[in-house]
């Protein structure tokens, strides 16, 4: 997923903002992305990514820190992975979702503002 997302242009990468996201085989990442992809935080995950398995993905993002949480459908928690983006922080955005030559599936999207 992609949130604060902010100056949104055609192409990939073309905007500023955040992605959050598992990737194969085996990774769950957080990364800043100002028309570009720079990895903040990368985990290897207990497992590789199964096609066709339904996963959790949680994503909060309170003034420059942001945590990022993936969980298996029966809700163990696989990999989680949290930083302060002191460098460049964008405190505010859109948000989206985002496959990119992977195929994705995506169900029960909730975004809703931290108190």
């Amino acid at each position: 997923m992609v949130f604060r997302v902010t100056e949104a242009e055609v192409g990939t990468n073309a905007f500023y903002g955040y992605y959050a996201g598992m990737r194969l085989p085996d990774m769950l990442v957080l990364a800043r992305m100002d028309y570009g992809f720079q990895p903040l935080r990368i985990v290897k995950l207990p497992q590789s990514v199964q096609p066709g398995v339904w996963y959790h993905l949680s994503v909060q993002a309170q003034g420059c820190h942001l945590f990022v949480q993936t969980r298996a459908a029966g809700g163990q928690v696989l990999a989680s992975t949290n930083t302060t983006d002191t460098a460049e922080c964008q405190a505010r955005g859109k948000f989206g979702l985002r496959s990119f030559a992977a195929g994705g599936s995506w169900k029960n999207v909730d975004v809703q503002t931290l108190r």
